[in-house]
């Protein structure tokens, strides 16, 4: 088959074309041939990664890599075990991040029936690739927090992927009001996906003078964890509830320990204790914490497609780009500037 691949971890130069096995369908799995595949960053973070023991990098990032997690196609055959879907499916889907050499910038993805929603016919197949992993991970960070209409959630990063999602979902699916952060050129785009109050991330006093918030949903923790976090900051309610979403620095040019950073691994511990101390009575209620990293989930993948379907989602794309050796590395190239608005897509034709 068709798919893009790397065998080292570099820059986007090593990405390449060219033909690779299909993938051997195994029986609680389904063959989706793709039509179109969602670029992620943390595509390009592993890729440049530099993992100090071959071993290592071997285990997490088997090679030759077909990079990407989310695809959306046609189901072309169905393993033994699999009573949910069939072939001819329209259907989308978000893969296993790590542990597997089988990306979906490839011609066919073999996809755990589980991971894997039907695609209803008013959505198209390039809205639905654009909104699997972001969708997942918003759902997912959001379903930590027990939240009411009107409650205050503060937003990192608005504009961007999963930004742009997750002001959706909190404005007009849970409720909330919505404070999120963006450049200044895009405070207008903020508004229009459901931001009550779009902030300018450039101004430098968000953090003292915004109000104390129910909820921070953190997309950027390596940049912003410690300082919303800190005595200083008037961002989070003395009971509130901050998100971090798994991330790592932008320019990762270091290993793959520089994810996140020290201050989350600190957090994950000290706020786990109090959290879990305030649980059974021996600790007033603080600030709670929670590290989210995404888990493949068909059924949560149709849940967002039935809120698209009522018109309260909308996928927001930012380009397309042709699957080929050229085609890949732009579209690479754009998502590594940090200036998407929106998801970048790659229609997979052969």
């Amino acid at each position: 088959m068709k798919a893009a691949f790397y065998s080292e971890h570099e820059t986007v130069d090593v990405l390449d074309v060219g033909t690779l096995p299909r993938p051997v369908l195994k029986s609680n799995q389904v063959l989706v041939k793709a039509e179109y595949a969602s670029l992620n960053p943390c595509d390009f973070k592993f890729r440049r990664a530099k993992i100090p023991l071959s071993f290592v990098s071997d285990f997490l990032f088997p090679k030759p890599k077909i990079p990407a997690v989310d695809i959306s196609g046609l189901v072309v055959s169905v393993g033994s075990d699999v009573t949910n879907l069939s072939v001819g499916d329209r259907v989308a889907a978000t893969q296993p991040i790590i542990h597997t050499r089988w990306g979906t910038l490839a011609e066919f993805s073999a996809v755990d029936a589980s991971h894997a929603a039907i695609v209803p016919a008013s959505i198209s197949l390039r809205d639905a690739a654009a909104v699997s992993l972001v969708g997942l991970t918003a759902v997912q960070a959001l379903s930590n927090v027990k939240t009411k209409r009107g409650d205050r959630i503060f937003i990192h990063a608005g504009s961007g992927g999963l930004g742009s999602f997750a002001v959706q979902w909190a404005s007009k699916v849970l409720k909330l009001n919505v404070s999120a952060t963006a450049s200044s050129k895009n405070q207008k785009f903020l508004s229009s996906l459901g931001a009550h109050n779009p902030i300018d991330y450039g101004l430098n006093s968000w953090d003292k003078t915004s109000p104390n918030y129910d909820v921070i949903l953190d997309p950027m923790s390596y940049a912003y964890e410690k300082r919303t976090l800190s005595g200083d900051s008037n961002l989070i309610s003395p009971t509130g509830h901050y998100l971090n979403i798994a991330s790592s620095s932008w320019d990762l040019k270091g290993g793959v320990e520089e994810a996140n950073g020290l201050s989350t691994y600190t957090n994950i511990f000290t706020y786990g204790v109090k959290n879990f101390l305030s649980r059974i009575g021996l600790k007033e209620k603080g600030v709670s914490y929670s590290f989210v990293a995404v888990e493949p989930c068909g059924e949560q993948l149709a849940m967002i497609f039935k809120e698209i379907e009522g018109d309260n989602i909308k996928a927001v794309v930012d380009s397309e780009f042709e699957f080929n050796a050229e085609g890949v590395r732009e579209a690479y190239r754009r998502l590594e500037t940090g200036r998407a608005k929106g998801k970048i897509l790659v229609k997979m034709t052969f």
